[in-house]
């Protein structure tokens, strides 16, 4: 290796870890990624799935968290609040939960963590939306093969919920995206790319 504006070489041994959200193949096809680069940081592909389709890691990765965050102090999570986070799409993934665990922290008086103390977006999933008079109600129905796994089928449900919320959402704002985004609690970036992924065209709610 040589450094920048350097005349000498020298030998180094490192091992590149490098993470993404983007699909860097269909970059490269696109012009948008060098394919030089790409070549050289793809020799081991390891996909790690979004919070919403590994739900059963919910429980360990809450408890880790509170670890982290409020080390010592026993605290533990009441089973509607964990029953209402299950229900959850997480469209932030992990740092959204991590989040949550903090913004619960802060709020929580006892040793528990209450329904209460979840950010409201959070709290009321566990519950069915209320459906404006005269809307009729979209429920995610997953219809499971015979061969399909639990994994695949809470993947489904989750992906069915995800797109079913987003049009709620879309439906009560007008097609806003900024108000949309903000009753979701993510930044508009972030919830563009949710309707870019399902397919949405927020102009027809306009």
């Amino acid at each position: 290796m040589r450094a920048v504006g350097s005349d000498s070489a020298r030998s180094v041994d490192v091992r590149v870890i490098a993470a993404t959200n983007v699909d860097l193949s269909r970059a490269v096809q696109e012009g948008r990624f060098r394919a030089d680069l790409f070549f050289r940081l793809n020799v081991v592909n390891l996909r790690v799935a979004p919070l919403r389709e590994r739900l059963d890691d919910l429980p360990l990765l809450a408890q880790a968290m509170l670890q982290r965050h409020a080390p010592g102090l026993g605290i533990t999570i009441a089973q509607d609040a964990l029953e209402a986070m299950e229900a959850y799409a997480w469209p932030g993934n992990v740092r959204e939960l991590e989040n949550a665990i903090q913004h619960a922290l802060a709020l929580t008086t006892t040793h528990e963590i209450s329904l209460a103390s979840l950010p409201g977006a959070i709290a009321t999933s566990r519950q069915p939306a209320r459906m404006p008079q005269g809307s009729s109600p979209m429920v995610p129905i997953v219809v499971a093969d015979a061969d399909m796994s639990l994994t695949e089928a809470k993947r489904r449900a989750a992906a069915d919920f995800e797109r079913a919320y987003l049009l709620r959402l879309l439906e009560q704002s007008k097609g806003s995206i900024a108000s949309a985004a903000r009753q979701a609690g993510i930044d508009r970036t972030n919830f563009r790319r949710l309707l870019h992924r399902h397919g949405i065209d927020s102009s027809r709610f306009k």
